[in-house]
């Protein structure tokens, strides 16, 4: 008597098995890894913002109520902590405004051209006027518990500031 050996081929084989918990863990790794990264970039972008917020807030304070525009601010920058805001310090810093000196990039020093003499002297006439009307305002909101800081320039008017047309 011959016994026939019978297969049962509706199932799958122990290597299927692995290839498809290959598949599956390879997909559950890639998936976990892209949702951790995204919930990185979405703490330090809502971090990023806190601190742009807090640096716009400042800028939009010191425009509405400038201080007086003298040498004095340009010393040293100024740094403070927010009264709401315990976790955050901010740093202003004030720059006047520079012209490059317009003989020297010309290459013309010394011209007897009375037209090279005229624009130059409204050159200067226009380098000491704006020196005097525009200052860079810039302000560093730094976060004390993650050490990020965001920076914000802008340019800031002199209201008070006298224009001088002397000298035409």
């Amino acid at each position: 008597m011959d016994k026939k050996i019978v297969k049962n081929e509706s199932g799958l084989t122990l290597v299927e098995v692995m290839v498809a918990l290959l598949i599956f863990s390879f997909f559950i790794v890639a998936f976990v890894i892209t949702n951790g990264a995204n919930l990185t970039y979405s703490r330090n972008f809502k971090d990023e913002l806190k601190l742009r917020d807090l640096a716009v807030g400042i800028i939009n304070e010191t425009i509405v109520n400038p201080p007086e525009l003298t040498e004095g601010l340009t010393l040293s920058p100024e740094t403070k902590k927010f009264e709401n805001e315990k976790d955050y310090s901010y740093t202003i810093t004030w720059k006047k405004f520079e012209l490059p000196d317009f003989t020297k990039m010309s290459g013309e020093e010394n011209s007897d051209d009375p037209r090279q003499a005229f624009q130059k002297k409204v050159f200067e006439q226009v380098k000491e006027n704006m020196e005097k009307m525009v200052w860079q305002l810039a302000v560093e909101v730094k976060s004390e518990n993650t050490n990020m800081t965001y920076r914000l320039a802008t340019w800031v008017y002199n209201e008070k500031a006298a224009v001088s047309l002397s000298g035409f």
